[in-house]
């Protein structure tokens, strides 16, 4: 049996875990001590985004492509219930916590929590401000679905300030758009989890850069339920020359190989660089002609 010092020890322990989160993290600060009757099981588990491989089971190299500053895992435990795991993760701004929600599907119904959340089976996803979190029940039982919500409402009720999505979805046409497959993000290596573009370095992106990818329904079809259908890129520079530069190896990588059609169609205005993937060339030019350009293409 441990010592009453050895145990008074570890509840100081615990409460410095939760009271004074790495680099004084708000999203690791909206952690609740209770909600539903569950309490924290122990000290949470905190990492930086060098020690994210070590948190998760895949996936570290999306988040660390979006900017994620901290992770931290904390187990909450009833007695005679599931534990629930909430993890949050601090993505440095809000555009990149809109990016880690949106890069896997999202379909599941809405739980109302956060700017946008969605609930699939017992799990519990959503972003506000620059955080990102998931609430994961371990089991299943009576009161464990209102205890998920509980806890993701108030995780979400302590981040103060909502935040924005990136201003890039205010250019994307909505006709035809599917809400599921719209994605964000800043360099190559993570455009090219999301489409095949051979090797999108000729687009010359980098941390600086940042981008957009939704996917539409091709006219006539019923939504896809995957990654089908024409694919609109929207990437802005952080100067002028740079989006000259990515519209010209852009222009030649479009070009038809042998008899077939162009790959792609483009246009740039100012920093502001569209290209459309995936569509009869038609279509790709009335996609392109929704793109409200004057009201994006400052450098």
């Amino acid at each position: 049996m441990r010592s009453l010092a050895v145990v008074c020890l570890g509840i100081i322990l615990a409460e410095v875990s939760m009271a004074a989160p790495p680099g004084g993290s708000s999203c690791v600060a909206a952690l609740p001590a209770e909600a539903a009757g569950y309490r924290p099981a122990g000290p949470d588990e905190v990492v930086d985004r060098d020690g994210l491989f070590s948190l998760i089971d895949g996936g570290a190299e999306v988040y660390r492509a979006l900017h994620v500053q901290v992770v931290a895992e904390r187990r909450y435990r009833k007695p005679g219930a599931p534990d629930i795991l909430v993890d949050v993760f601090d993505m440095g701004g809000s555009a990149d916590a809109f990016g880690a929600y949106h890069h896997d599907m999202r379909e599941g119904p809405s739980a109302g929590v956060g700017v946008e959340s969605e609930r699939q089976g017992g799990n519990l996803f959503f972003w506000k401000g620059r955080c990102y979190v998931s609430v994961v029940p371990l089991g299943v039982g009576p009161g464990v679905a209102e205890a998920v919500l509980a806890l993701g409402q108030a995780v979400a009720a302590a981040i103060r300030e909502p935040g924005a999505p990136p201003a890039l979805l205010a250019l994307l046409p909505a006709q035809g758009r599917v809400a599921s497959q719209v994605h964000y993000f800043h360099d190559g290596a993570l455009l090219g989890r999301l489409v095949d573009l051979d090797e999108p370095g000729f687009l010359g992106l980098g941390d600086d850069t940042e981008g957009l990818l939704a996917r539409y329904r091709p006219t006539g079809a019923p939504a896809p339920a995957g990654a089908e259908g024409p694919a609109l890129l929207l990437i802005r520079y952080p100067a002028l020359a740079r989006a000259q530069a990515a519209e010209q190896a852009a222009a030649a990588w479009c070009q038809p190989r042998g008899e077939g059609r162009p790959r792609c169609a483009l246009r740039r205005v100012g920093a502001l660089l569209a290209l459309v993937l995936n569509a009869a060339s038609e279509e790709a030019r009335l996609l392109l002609g929704r793109v409200p350009f004057e009201r994006g293409a400052r450098p």
